[in-house]
């Protein structure tokens, strides 16, 4: 309850979301070891606000819902346009999942998601972790598997 939620760009009107990065390590690598960074935080969304949609870009995100009315959460997920040089997020090419408290979801890299609490009376809490991977200095991703 210590952690200071700040606000999120909302959309459409919509109350704003609330988001906290709790943890975070950077990603590092010598000729012997490879360490992908990550993050870890929460973000909340009060009843009926939006989380505009992001791009996770080589990044990938797990998130769990910790809170929220059953069926409420609605998850939007889709690869942002190919032609599209800013990676705008296309809703209507969105796969779109109602989740519960309990449930969990993956955001693979390249990808972009948008969040809504459909819900009227009661906010969502949802937990988040996300992996970076290591960019070595010739700016390829190295996966720490040595080959």
């Amino acid at each position: 309850d210590n952690l200071r939620l700040q606000s999120l760009p909302s959309s459409d009107g919509a109350p704003a979301a609330l988001a906290c990065q709790a943890l975070s390590v950077p990603e590092s690598s010598s000729e012997a070891e490879v360490f992908p960074g990550w993050s870890s935080g929460v973000v909340e969304l009060a009843p009926r606000a939006v989380k505009g949609d992001e791009t996770v870009g080589v990044a990938e995100m797990v998130f769990f819902v910790g809170t929220c009315q059953a069926g409420s959460l609605e998850v939007a997920l889709a690869a942002p346009d190919p032609d599209d040089a800013l990676g705008e997020f296309d809703a209507a090419a969105a796969q779109r999942f109602l989740l519960s408290p309990g449930d969990q979801f993956h955001v693979p890299p390249n990808n972009t998601y948008r969040l809504e609490n459909r819900s009227t009376e009661q906010s969502c809490k949802l937990f988040f972790c996300q992996i970076k991977p290591v960019v070595t200095q010739t700016g390829d991703l190295d996966s720490g598997s040595g080959g």
